[in-house]
């Protein structure tokens, strides 16, 4: 049972373990199967293909089967790099896919040109950059499809090509999607244009191109053809463009003849309608129209249509005899309306709200009637045109911008206030010799626009939230002063061929564009304040202009740019701007002087290309880039020019750079000073050159000029600077006085060595006064000045200049000392005693200055130095005196020839103490008592006394009076003692004296001690012995 029962135990145990581990198991199973899975999902996909497999960052690939182009591949090159491949036949084209390319600022991403070959490029990105992503130049048969294009400047661009797909594209963020400049039959397929400034760019003579099925979303201009656009036989097909629109200006288009660009392109869901040289139309020809285009229309009324949200409502070209009546064309990019070359035509009774640019825009034509037009947050907008097409204008002021007036006045002089009361726009043709002042025009398109007029005055004019707040055309002496042009969203300031106009104490800010636009000559910009500005500052180009005394600064491009010739750049403040201060694109004979270019956020001065510039006494400093960057300059003259802390190079050459003089500048801590990879740049005139802060060179001679070149210009052209101007400042030292030397009542003397350099003159002041005592060679201070300086810190400055007028000072702190010195004794004491061994002594004194020290233990017959405040007296002198009293006395002498002197009386005290013994007397017998003892010691100084018996080695101190210790005494045994005792000073003099002493107990004492003892010990004994025995006896009677 028992056995049954342990059976059934264990079996129980067995199974019982056995679940155990089945449950424990498949948790473990399950976190290696969920272990691996995390694995399997961690691991890097090496072998999956994405876009972006190959990425360049700012680089080019240039494919050009001529090799014309530095650094340029043949297609069989490329091919036999991992991100291409094929053979560049139809069955096997060459593949470029899956490839990402970033940002290039000059050239293109991929450039392909002179290529016959079969190629594709595909399912690739392209991104940020301020070039093209891809260019395309008289090439043939390629496809470009499901590639993507974003923040571009331009995603791509042909160029005299044919026989292209283009595919399937995404454009998106970018200035222009796609741009196509000559070439014929390219296919333009359902791609995608989202956000950008112009979706695609058509600009030349494309022929036999199909534009088919693409979708243009938010682009401001859609599809935009150039006023250079003139290729034959395009279709555009059933594109769809929301919120864009087709966009043309030019005159007499060829295009227009053989393009279809028919209804089934839509605009907002809207049929786009698209005429060329058709009659009497009406608005039952433009039947729910997202947009309309007319070209070469005549004789024809429409009326009451509504046109929103395109690139513009409706665009007349080249037309005649057109009225416009009763259209709503509002919320278009552009224009509301834009009439380019047409003749005779009215506008009347349409209402233009919200559009962003203009409300309407005349390019040019004659013959144009306006009347009872409103215009909201818009206003009226002249391009161009000639002065005889304006006279025929009849715009009257029943149109009204924002419920004001728009005056449009032709041929007058000398208008005033009268003339424009109250208004909402102004626009002057031909008007001279007036003052236009007092003016605050605002969301009207152009806030004044001037053509054709000559030597006006406008003051105080507010002209914000316009496009132009100011636009000028060929208009010339007028004076445009203390006015405010600001948020505008194109331009502050725009003229255009313009000559010899004063912009002088405005401010021009906030603006999308540039803050001031000019192309013109003999203009002067003066005293203005141009900040804040999207593009430039200023943009200038012409000759003979005067940019002078301005404040040029956080705007978003560069502070100015420039192209012309004969121009001077003077005095302005050229700081923290979002790219270089200062852009020469082409400057030449331009004097750019005395202006402070610094904390720009790129270059402080960039010359891409500019010959004979003068650039002199500028301040460059603290620029991110570089301070003066060259690409493309020749014979410039850098001269007396600031160059400092600028973050990359102080100034830099490239190699298209030649011919440059660089000299009399001062380059300081840039990161580096200079670089030169040009070509003959001179770096001093041979006779000076440029100061460079981390020269190493010596100038021995003081000629100005360091003895040895200044090698450190970086470049590939091995350039120096073999005149640098360096010139060291004098160096001396003083060899006395010496710091915290104490002087006296007479002058110290005084020598100084002079290091390096040559000394022109040499003086010295006492503590910072303004008299200079002059010296040719060492000597004396002035004994008068010494004399008449207070007692204690002196502060003697010396000064050294050479002949470039360097000072170098050295100055020594010297005491002119009248107090005596204190000598205390702190050790020894007086009184304090002495034996045979000299004392020590510690000593102070209150002279920081002292000169000697001695003393003297016989009144200064010998006088024993020494060079410490604490030593021993001199053992040998010591030993010459007996026991007496010793005066020591200390002497001090201070560095001016006080003296102190100090006494301390000792003892020396060389005699034992004496010692008399009174009782016991010499022999006395004692018994089993200790005896008394009386003593007496004759000693000043005693210190201590005991005594010994029988010369022990035991002291047991004692007093004059008193009992010998009883305890020793019963220890000793009967016999003869000495009893002797001693006496020490505090100098440890030892003396002493004995007596003899008997010790007879008696017959009474026959029993000892010991004996007592042993007989205890016997008894103790038997007892024992006894109570064994008894225990024994017990014990046995029990048992029996």
């Amino acid at each position: 049972m028992i056995k049954s029962r342990k059976k059934e135990i264990a079996y129980f145990l067995i199974i019982w373990f056995i679940i155990l581990s089945l449950n424990i198991y498949p948790i473990d199973f399950q976190n290696q199967l969920f272990n691996y899975d995390k694995n399997l999902r961690e691991m890097p996909q090496k072998n999956l293909k994405y876009s972006g497999d190959w990425v360049f960052i700012d680089t080019t690939i240039v494919i050009d089967e001529n090799l014309s182009w530095p650094g340029s591949i043949t297609w069989a090159t490329a091919a036999t790099q991992s991100w291409c491949s094929g053979s560049g036949t139809t069955v096997d084209p060459y593949v470029i896919e899956n490839i990402t390319m970033i940002g290039n600022e000059y050239q293109a991403s991929l450039w392909i040109q002179s290529s016959d070959e079969y190629f594709i490029i595909r399912n690739s990105t392209f991104i940020n950059s301020t070039s093209d992503s891809i260019e395309i130049t008289g090439s043939s048969n390629g496809k470009i499809i499901n590639n993507t294009f974003i923040n571009n400047s331009i995603g791509i661009h042909f160029s005299n090509s044919q026989n292209f797909t283009i595919l399937g594209n995404k454009f998106k963020d970018n200035f222009i999607g796609l741009t196509l400049s000559g070439g014929n039959k390219y296919n333009v397929s359902k791609n995608s244009f989202k956000n950008n400034n112009r979706g695609l760019y058509m600009t030349s003579d494309e022929s036999n191109n199909l534009i088919y099925a693409n979708t243009f979303e938010e682009d401001l201009y859609g599809i935009y053809f150039s006023f250079t656009m003139d290729g034959e036989n395009n279709n555009f097909t059933v594109n769809k463009m929301n919120g864009s629109g087709f966009y043309y200006i030019g005159n007499d288009p060829v295009w227009a003849k053989t393009t279809i660009l028919g209804p089934d392109n839509l605009v907002n869901g809207k049929p786009l309608y698209f005429y060329f040289n058709k009659s009497n139309l009406n608005s039952a020809n433009f039947t729910n129209a997202g947009q309309i285009v007319l070209i070469k229309c005549n004789n024809s009324y429409i009326t009451n249509l509504n046109l929103f949200n395109s690139t513009y409502g409706i665009g007349l070209y080249n037309s005649i005899n057109i009225t416009l009546n009763k259209l709503n064309s509002s919320f278009n990019y552009d224009s509301g309306i834009m009439l380019w070359g047409n003749t005779n035509v009215t506008l009347e009774n349409n209402t233009l709200y919200k559009n962003y640019l203009y409300g309407i825009s005349i390019y040019s034509g004659n013959g144009y009637n306006l009347t009872k037009n409103k215009l909201i947050d818009c206003g009226l907008n002249f391009i161009w045109g000639n002065l005889v097409d304006f006279y025929t204008n009849n715009i009257d002021t029943t149109n009204e911008v924002n419920n004001r007036p728009i005056y449009y006045i032709v041929n007058k002089t000398a208008i005033g206030k009268p003339d424009y009361l109250n208004a909402g726009q102004l626009i002057l043709i031909n008007i001279n010799n007036s003052i236009i002042k007092d003016l605050n025009l605002y969301n009207t398109s152009v806030g004044i626009t001037s053509f054709f007029c000559y030597n006006n005055t406008f003051s105080n004019i507010s002209s914000s939230f316009n496009y132009r707040g100011f636009y000028f055309l060929f208009s010339s002496n007028n004076s445009i002063s203390n006015s405010n042009f600001t948020y505008n969203y194109g331009y502050g300031l725009d003229f255009d061929d313009c000559n010899n106009n004063t912009i002088i104490g405005n401010t021009i800010s906030n603006s999308r564009l540039s803050g001031l636009d000019i192309f013109g000559n003999g203009n002067k910009i003066i005293g203005n304040t141009i900040t804040i500005n999207t593009r430039y500052g200023i943009y200038l180009y012409g000759d003979n202009n005067i940019i002078t005394d301005n404040i040029i600064s956080h705007n978003k491009g560069e502070g100015i740019w420039f192209y012309g010739k004969y121009t001077k750049i003077l005095r302005n403040q050229i700081t923290q701007n979002s790219k270089h201060g200062l852009e020469l694109d082409g400057g030449s004979y331009t004097t750019i002087s005395e202006n402070n270019m610094s904390n720009n956020k790129n270059h402080g001065l960039d010359i891409r290309s500019g010959y004979n510039n003068t650039i002199i006494g500028n301040l460059i400093s603290e620029n991110n880039g570089r301070g003066i960057n060259v690409l493309s300059g020749e014979s410039n003259n850098f001269t007396w020019n600031d160059i400092k802390f600028n973050d990359e190079i102080g100034i830099t050459f490239v190699e298209n750079a030649k011919w440059n003089k660089i000299n009399n500048n001062n380059f300081i801590s840039n990161f580096i000073n200079a670089e030169d990879n040009g070509t003959l740049n001179n770096w001093d005139n041979g006779v000076i050159g440029n100061y460079w802060d981390d020269y190493t060179g010596k100038d021995d001679n003081d000629d100005g000029i360091g003895d040895a070149p200044y090698t450190n210009i970086q470049g590939s052209a091995g350039n120096q600077d073999n005149y640098p101007i360096w010139w060291d400042a004098p160096s001396f030292s003083i060899l006395s006085p010496t710091d915290n030397q104490a002087y006296g009542e007479e002058a110290p003397g005084f020598s100084i060595k002079i290091d390096s350099g040559i000394p022109d003159s040499m003086w010295y002041q006492l503590n910072s006064s303004s008299i200079n005592f002059f010296f040719t060679s060492n000597g004396t201070i002035n004994q008068g000045a010494w004399e008449t300086s207070s007692y204690g810190i002196i502060k003697i400055t010396f000064y050294i200049n050479d002949s470039a007028g360097l000072i170098v000072t050295a100055e020594v702190v010297v005491k002119k000392n009248n107090v005596i010195p204190i000598i205390i004794i702190n050790t020894p004491f007086n009184d304090e005693i002495f034996g045979v061994t000299a004392p020590s002594y510690n000593i102070s004194i209150s002279e920081p200055n002292i000169d000697s020290i001695w003393y003297t233990l016989d009144n200064g017959i010998i006088n024993i130095t020494s060079s410490t405040l604490t030593g021993v007296i001199n053992q040998t002198e010591w030993d010459k005196i007996g026991s007496e009293s010793i005066s020591i006395r200390f002497y001090a002498k201070d560095s001016v020839g006080n003296k102190v002197e100090a006494e301390v009386v000792v003892i020396k005290d060389l005699i034992s103490p004496i010692i008399s013994i009174f009782s016991p007397t010499n022999n006395e017998v004692f018994g089993v008592n200790a005896p008394l003892y009386n003593i007496s010691i004759s000693e000043p100084n005693l210190d201590s006394i005991w005594y010994t018996l029988n010369s022990g080695i035991t002291n047991y101190s004692c007093n004059l009076l008193g009992q010998i210790n009883q305890t020793v005494w019963d220890g000793l045994k009967d016999g003869t003692y000495i009893f002797r005792v001693y006496a020490n000073d505090s100098i440890n003099n030892i003396g002493f004296s004995e007596v003899t002493i008997i010790i007879k107990r008696g017959s009474n004492n026959i029993f000892s001690f010991d004996v007592i003892i042993v007989s205890s010990t016997l008894l103790a004994v038997v007892i024992c012995i006894i109570w064994q025995i008894r225990r024994k006896i017990k014990h046995s009677s029990k048992n029996f």
